[in-house]
């Protein structure tokens, strides 16, 4: 499912973001709400299938968000990213 990904980044790039994200969250929230509802492993992973396939929406646009909202602060892309975030949250958290 992550060649996806390409293409859903192109769309959000001409659309916008917010869009795939909505409708990536509500159709991926849908079919893992259907995978608690059936009975029997083949719809069952249909619908994991189908969950897969709109999380391609989601990730793109979460992954540039951060690194967006700080270039908009003036702070340096790179403090944006996932992983300073939480190298700073384990170096700040007391034992």
């Amino acid at each position: 499912m992550h060649f996806l990904q390409i293409a859903t980044g192109g769309l959000t790039d001409r659309i916008g973001r917010r869009p795939p994200v909505v409708a990536g969250m509500l159709l991926a929230g849908a079919g893992v709400l259907g995978m608690v509802a059936v009975d029997g492993y083949l719809p069952w992973a249909v619908l994991a299938g189908v969950s897969g396939l709109w999380m391609a929406l989601l990730y793109p646009n979460l992954m540039t968000v951060p690194g967006d909202a700080a270039t908009r602060r003036g702070a340096p892309r790179g403090w944006a990213s996932p992983g300073c975030g939480a190298t700073l949250t384990t170096l700040s958290a007391r034992s």
